[in-house]
Parts: structure tokens; sequence; C-alpha cells
């Protein structure tokens, strides 16, 4: 059996949030440029409604936090003086970035943390179920654990068939055996298979064949 090389885990940063991919997200930094080198290690985002009422022990760090209309809502109910409190406790807590969605400018005092604290800060007009979506998968596909092998991966019956073996044995063969049958080829010679959260293994190219 040909030996399979380790896994490799992609570094993602509060910049990569930026990215072209998320440009339907129409996420724009306010604040905390600073911290746009912070690491995102969590692919599922976080709402940190029990943090903003003062429970903070489930405020993940490393993770992207989100405040919606509801946690805006909720701060309105408060003094001047609480709602201080609660963002001091709140952007203290490590977390990769904060993003504030469906068009609510954040209020100064969450800038002014977030500045002193190099927390990137983003706001977008976007619904927060649409920005909670898009940004899920986008981490999730980011994030996964991945292996480059060498191999051809073929789709046959809408399942991937993996065939590995040593140099010149014949698997381009074999694939090319299994289109001409009417099946699909995926990627030749480098194949990255990436592990999802529910252990689901996806194959792709490295590259443009």
């Amino acid at each position: 059996m040909l030996p399979t090389p380790p896994e490799t885990k992609p570094h993602v940063r509060a910049a990569d949030l930026e990215s072209p991919t998320l440009a339907p997200l129409g996420l724009k930094l306010v604040s905390g440029r600073a911290g746009l080198d912070r690491p995102i290690e969590w692919p599922r985002v976080q709402k940190p409604g029990l943090a903003i009422a003062g429970f903070l022990p489930y405020v993940r760090a490393q993770r992207v936090q989100i405040l919606g209309e509801s946690e805006f809502d909720y701060l309105k109910t408060l003094s001047p003086r609480v709602v201080k409190q609660r963002f001091d406790a709140f952007t203290s807590l490590g977390m990769s970035c904060v993003i504030v969605t469906k068009g609510i400018r954040p209020p100064a005092v969450l800038r002014r943390f977030c500045q002193e604290r190099d927390v990137p800060l983003f706001a977008t007009p976007r619904l927060t179920s649409t920005v909670i979506e898009g940004l899920t998968a986008f981490l999730e596909e980011s994030l996964a654990p991945r292996v480059t092998l060498h191999g051809v991966l073929v789709e046959v019956g809408g399942l991937g068939t993996l065939l590995l073996g040593d140099s010149g044995v014949g698997k381009s063969e074999c694939a090319l055996a299994l289109v001409q049958r009417g099946h699909r080829l995926v990627a030749d010679d480098l194949v990255v298979v990436k592990r999802f959260h529910n252990d689901a293994l996806v194959g792709s190219s490295a590259g443009v064949i």
C-alpha cells in the first residue's frame, strides 16, 4: 500500500474575509485594521447574544462573531454605562473579528474598543442569515483539512473513485477507459482530497487540467 502523506490544515485570517469570493456579502472594514492577521480557526460563526447579556464563557476565541438586529435591540434597553461595560468585556475575548449586519452602524464605543484592541470590525447591509450562510460555506471550504495525492480521480456513477498506484502501472489508461464508457474525469496526476466536518471526503483537481 502506498504511504499516505499527512493532512494539512490551511491558515485563514480575518483579512481573508475581504476576498473577492465573499464580495456578495458586502463586508466593509470599519475598525481594527491592525488585527487583520488574526487567525480564524472555526468554520462555524457565532452569535454572541449571551455575551452581550453579560454571560461570557461560551464565546470562543479565534472565531467570527456576528452582531445583528436582536443584539442591538437588546443593547438599546441598557444604559450607556452598561453598554460600554459589555463591549469592553466582549472585545477582550480573543475573537477573530466582529461583523455587524443588516446595515446597522456599529456604535462608536464598539468601534473604539475594536480599534484599541486590534479586533477587525466589519459592517454589511446584508441580512444576518445571509452572512452566516455565505461565511460558513466559505470557511468550511477554506478550513477543511486536505491531502494531495498522486493518482487519478474519476466520477463513476456519481461516486468519486480514486485510482492509486506506482508510476507507470496504468492509472491514466484505466481512467481513460472509464471516460470512454461515459464516466467523468475529475483530476489527473495530482488529486486534492478535503475532509469536511462530517468526515465527508471531497476530491478535486489541484489545478486546471
